[in-house]
């Protein structure tokens, strides 16, 4: 889905970043491409929802089948003040942003479910 080396190099910079301090904007976290990682990471789809990072979208992991039921359902990022992102909890039942149209485009089969 990382289609050139610039883009490459700039996803791979923020989640090798190591400084102790605030990061530089260049190395923050950003959406799809962070979202379809943490997913495959943890197996569990995750929420982000923005006012200022482009639409609220709900991403599903690319591949593999979902994770058993007792690991939490989903994890749900809000992007707030134009700078970070912080955790929130869902109420059961609550709408969710649709999901990513790269998913659609680039998930496997195993993912369906």
């Amino acid at each position: 889905m990382i289609n050139n080396d610039r883009r490459y190099k700039e996803v791979l910079g923020a989640l090798s970043y190591a400084g102790i301090s605030n990061s530089p904007r260049d190395e923050w976290m950003t959406m799809p491409d962070m979202g379809f990682l943490i997913t495959q990471k943890f197996n569990q789809p995750i929420v982000v929802l923005s006012t200022g990072l482009g639409p609220s979208t709900t991403y599903f992991p690319l591949c593999g089948p979902p994770p058993p039921p007792s690991i939490s359902p989903l994890i749900c990022q809000a992007y707030v003040n134009d700078n970070h992102f912080m955790a929130l909890d869902l109420k059961d039942g609550c709408p969710i942003p649709p999901s990513c149209n790269l998913w659609r485009r680039h998930h496997r089969e195993d993912a369906d479910s």
